[in-house]
């Protein structure tokens, strides 16, 4: 709307309402009387009368409550039926304009559409007016008008309004008229920037920094890399979620809080320290049972939220949203809009069509009266003809835009002679389609119920082009996180151990930390062939009974083959080889890296000690 109004050049305002202490003030006559001319049943009236007039508040001063007195207006706050009824009374100022719009002397311009627009969400109230003729004192008045029988004051310090295509004079008249002062765009609405063009820099910077502000107070190293990930998966990628219903982000900055989130994960958020990234950011993205820890993609999630619109486009019949795209994007009741539409429209619409053709390729249209499918842009058979036929567009000159139901009744006419393969295929599945006078009914390909849900989009997304993954989900193993994500890398041969470090020319001497032996540390060596190690899984084995390695090519199949051998159950067995090898690992770091060294009994202790906590936990 707010683009719209800017691009057609008509002179108009938007109004930002800020009501004085909105709930308390609502006059208890109006709204008894508001709720008897909507026709609610007097049963009902009664009910809400004795909730809203038997309210009351006592004052605390110096820690003695004071006496009780009843409330002579307003509704009661946190109270779950007090936003309806507020939206109840407000709705009665947008009906009061609508009425003054045709009542009185309110010019309107062809490119406005409207005189009068309100958009109220809770207690905050937006109103596009436009400026010609007496549309200024007829908003004036009315707005006096509703405070007085209401109860709700404007509150003039905080309310402004926002002058659109309007010169410095006629922006006084306004100020003078209405008495709010002029603010400019962009501003924030609902914690959002709100402005004509597409959102700066300057509009996301703000986001940035509440996440490294959240971060300054995880960077201690008491959190392990298992806590880490998981404050990355629910609060910081949780953070821009909300801007991304809206915008589509820019890549720099999906980057950026990519780029905060990988340092986080691999250096503890030490900015002085880049860490070494053991897996690739996509692995670290992919669905757990794709191989991957499962933190969001940010780009795809945000393409999710945005194809949400689409489905609200048409499966939402009475609705603001609805309504206002079909006013200003369509001229008529059809679909997806033509490609010649792609470089008009708001930001938002823009956005809104670079995942135009996802949503083609994921939705179907169960065909009744074929009213609303287009031949050309929608799925109702044969897949969208957009895509199966774009290089044969020119053989349809004029039938892109003709619904399915105009075709099926004209086009076997229409289509020149001879037929190419595309006019053969459109015949032929037109003779196959059996229309009836039910509704076409949209589904959504990636949900069995049929109706769309962000997380079956983001699924199919993230999915596309991935093989699941041939490894033991490590994540299905009752051991804590840590020991889960150490058993990742190590399934995977990911762990710094010498035989990599030598690779990349990171070290110059080897040698086992644990046996004292002069060989390279290779995983094979530090957890199965070490005399150390062995001395473990010989205690282990003799104790409790777990099977001794059945040594192969590599640690995962290693890994595989003796829990496969183990006689006390399968899970049992992957409690007691992933605890001895974490703990296996830190004896190594600690003799490595801190000089220390302790005793195989003290280590078979700790072993055992983190086994009976697994098993208490699951």
């Amino acid at each position: 709307m707010l683009h719209h109004i800017s691009s057609s050049g008509e002179p108009a305002i938007m109004l930002k309402l800020d009501f004085s202490k909105a709930f308390d003030t609502v006059n208890w006559t109006f709204l008894f009387s508001l709720l008897s001319d909507r026709g609610f049943p007097s049963n009902f009236i009664t009910w809400i009368e004795s909730v809203v007039t038997t309210a009351s508040s006592a004052i605390l001063i110096d820690g003695v409550l004071g006496t009780a007195f009843k409330h002579k207006r307003g509704l009661r706050q946190g109270d779950p039926l007090s936003p309806y009824l507020f939206i109840l009374v407000v709705d009665v100022l947008a009906k009061m304009l609508q009425a003054a719009a045709t009542s009185f002397d309110v010019s309107l311009s062809s490119k406005l559409l409207f005189p009068f627009q309100i958009f109220q969400y809770a207690d905050d109230t937006l109103i596009f007016a436009s400026v010609k003729g007496a549309s200024l004192r007829t908003l004036a008045v009315v707005l006096n008008l509703f405070s007085a029988v209401s109860g709700l004051t404007i509150n003039h310090d905080k309310s402004a309004f926002i002058p659109l295509n309007l010169p410095p004079d006629i922006v006084n008249l306004v100020q003078s008229t209405l008495g709010f002062a002029p603010t400019f765009l962009p501003i924030t609405y609902l914690g959002m920037p709100l402005s004509a063009r597409s959102p700066t820099k300057t509009c996301f910077m703000p986001l940035l920094d509440k996440i490294r502000k959240r971060l300054d107070g995880w960077k201690g190293r008491l959190l392990s890399r298992a806590g880490r990930l998981q404050l990355c998966k629910s609060v910081i990628s949780a953070i821009p979620i909300y801007f991304m219903s809206c915008f589509k982000l820019p890549a720099w900055f999906i980057k950026s809080i990519e780029k905060i989130m990988r340092s986080f994960i691999w250096s503890s958020g030490d900015d002085n320290k880049r860490g070494v990234a053991l897996i690739s950011w996509r692995l670290l993205c992919s669905p757990k049972d794709y191989g991957g820890w499962g933190l969001p993609d940010l780009k795809l999630k945000n393409l999710a939220m945005l194809l949400r619109w689409w489905w609200r486009l048409y499966s939402e019949e009475a609705s603001i949203w609805k309504s206002t795209a079909t006013l200003l994007f369509s001229r008529r009741n059809v679909s997806i809009p033509p490609l010649r539409w792609v470089t008009q429209g708001s930001f938002f619409w823009r956005f809104m069509l670079s995942v135009r053709y996802l949503f083609q390729m994921s939705t179907n249209w169960q065909v009744g009266n074929a009213t609303r499918p287009l031949l050309w842009f929608d799925n109702w058979g044969i897949g969208t003809l957009c895509s199966l036929f774009n290089h044969e567009k020119d053989n349809l000159p004029g039938f892109c835009n003709m619904s399915l139901v105009q075709a099926f009744h004209n086009l076997p006419s229409l289509l020149p002679q001879p037929h190419t393969l595309l006019h053969c295929t459109l015949l032929l599945s037109l003779q196959n389609l059996t229309l009836s006078s039910s509704p076409d009914v949209l589904r959504w390909r990636w949900e069995p119920s049929g109706i769309f849900s962000t997380s079956s989009a983001y699924n199919m997304m993230i999915t596309a082009g991935r093989v699941k993954s041939n490894f033991l989900s490590v994540w299905s193993f009752k051991t804590t996180p840590t020991i889960q994500l150490f058993t990742f890398l190590w399934f995977r041969n990911r762990l710094l151990t010498q035989d990599r470090l030598l690779r990349w020319n990171c070290i110059t001497t080897f040698g086992c930390s644990l046996c004292n032996s002069q060989v390279v540390e290779t995983p094979m060596h530090l957890f199965f062939t070490c005399s150390f190690a062995k001395d473990i899984w010989q205690h282990l084995h003799r104790l409790r009974s777990l099977p001794l390695p059945l040594l192969q090519d590599d640690c995962y199949d290693t890994f595989v083959h003796t829990i496969n051998a183990a006689s006390g159950g399968r899970n049992r067995a992957i409690v007691y080889v992933t605890s001895a090898a974490w703990w296996l690992w830190k004896e190594r770091n600690a003799r490595t890296f801190r000089g220390e060294r302790h005793s195989t009994k003290t280590i078979l202790h700790e072993i055992l000690s983190c086994v009976r906590i697994c098993f208490r936990s699951f």
